[in-house]
């Protein structure tokens, strides 16, 4: 069995935008190489071996001297099955019995030095999600409710947004479970 490995999802809103969905890329923790498969048999969709940690980095972006802060409410990581034959397949690759994951535990955010006018916040989940799965393929949703801190005509502004992204995910061979169709069993 290869040595599990340690991936980053970073996942970034502005604080203006207008929509809710998140901008997102995934690497190797290490290299920093980029982990969406965009060739071969997992193209299109991120791709986890059993025991791979996979950790969540949120970086809101705003108008400097406008957007103050952002603080998380709540996130969850939500993952739907594919499956050929229905009830087969675990909830999630992180988990046996849930499909929807509470986050919990963030950082504080962090402000980046940024060479353009704009404040960039950082907070990182605290604990890392385990691949606990051997193979199959999920829909896997990140949701994110959070308060952003304005300062607009000299008053401070408080308002909840919710962000998400959508990227499909894939552990071991991608079919599940991992026996089905090698040995004709049903």
């Amino acid at each position: 069995m290869a040595a599990a490995e340690k991936y980053l999802i970073r996942v970034s809103f502005d604080a203006d935008q207008v929509g809710g969905v998140l901008v997102w890329r995934a690497v190797d923790a290490a290299t920093h190489k980029n982990a969406y498969r965009d060739q071969g048999r997992f193209a299109g969709s991120l791709h986890f071996d059993d025991g791979d940690e996979v950790t969540i980095e949120l970086v809101g972006l705003g108008v400097l001297n406008e957007f103050v802060a952002f603080e998380i409410v709540d996130a969850s990581v939500v993952t739907l099955p594919h499956s050929s034959v229905a009830g087969v397949s675990a909830p999630s690759p992180f988990a046996t019995n849930h499909a929807v994951i509470a986050l919990q535990g963030w950082s504080k955010p962090t402000v980046v030095a940024n060479p353009i006018d704009q404040r960039v916040e950082i907070s990182r989940s605290a604990a890392a999600l385990t691949v606990a799965q051997a193979s199959g393929r999920w829909e896997m949703s990140l949701v994110l409710t959070v308060e952003l801190v304005w300062l607009r005509a000299g008053q401070e502004r408080r308002e909840l947004r919710v962000f998400y992204v959508d990227p499909e995910s894939e552990v071991g061979t991608g079919i599940d479970p991992p026996w089905r169709g090698y040995l004709n069993v049903p």
